[in-house]
């Protein structure tokens, strides 16, 4: 190891100042004529949509594994925008509104979801094949 162990005098205490502003990144969006900013999910947030994400992709009965992703990707896009796209008064835009949205600027909506994902901690080229 590269790193001497730690003892009681040299192990810092459980409570010290950490930085928790949200991971922040502004995105342009030429579908709106302006840019966003997108911030990454804390991780409990992010526990939540994964969980989400895993019950929404079980195929449902007589549903193949790809209409499964379709449908869960129909509803998980949409969700994770509403969370992490925010102006200074709150969410930029409802999920229902990031649907909307998505159907007539798709480009937009993915750029915003895959910078969504990256700053959250996900891997963006594995989540596209999910």
């Amino acid at each position: 190891m590269s790193m001497p162990p730690l003892t009681r005098a040299t192990l810092p205490p459980a409570r010290f100042e950490v930085d928790v502003s949200p991971i922040l990144e502004e995105v342009d969006s030429t579908g709106l004529g302006g840019s966003l900013l997108v911030r990454g999910l804390d991780m409990p947030g992010m526990l939540r949509w994964s969980a989400d994400r895993r019950r929404l992709a079980q195929p449902l009965e007589g549903e193949d594994e790809e209409a499964a992703r379709q449908r869960a990707g129909a509803q998980l896009i949409p969700a994770l925008l509403h969370l992490a796209v925010h102006l200074d008064d709150g969410p930029a835009y409802t999920a229902a509104e990031w649907a909307a949205l998505g159907a007539k600027h798709p480009e937009d909506v993915m750029r915003l979801f895959s910078a969504a994902l990256r700053l959250s901690g996900q891997d963006v080229a594995a989540e596209k094949k999910t």
